[in-house]
């Protein structure tokens, strides 16, 4: 239910892209201040989060995403020559 809105049977639209990417922000942003206020002293484990880090894992997903859909049209959508 957090990620997804209630839809009214009036309306019909899918939920709002740009809000579930807020939400899936904020909610992660939660956890990390939880847990940081749970671990207390031991908050030397979270030191790999930093802006790098985020760097660093956004291009290796898109870069992943990239081969993927290269190989998913190599192989599935291109169409033979006859």
């Amino acid at each position: 239910m957090f990620l997804k809105r209630v839809r009214s049977k009036v309306s019909g639209k899918e939920p709002c892209t740009r809000c579930s990417i807020l939400r899936l922000y904020f909610s992660a942003i939660f956890v990390l201040i939880v847990i940081a206020i749970l671990a207390g002293d031991k908050v030397n484990y979270l030191s790999f989060v930093n802006k790098e880090t985020g760097v660093y894992v956004v291009f290796a997903f898109g870069l992943a995403v990239s081969v993927y859909r290269i190989l998913e049209w190599y192989f599935i959508y291109k169409r033979p020559k006859t």
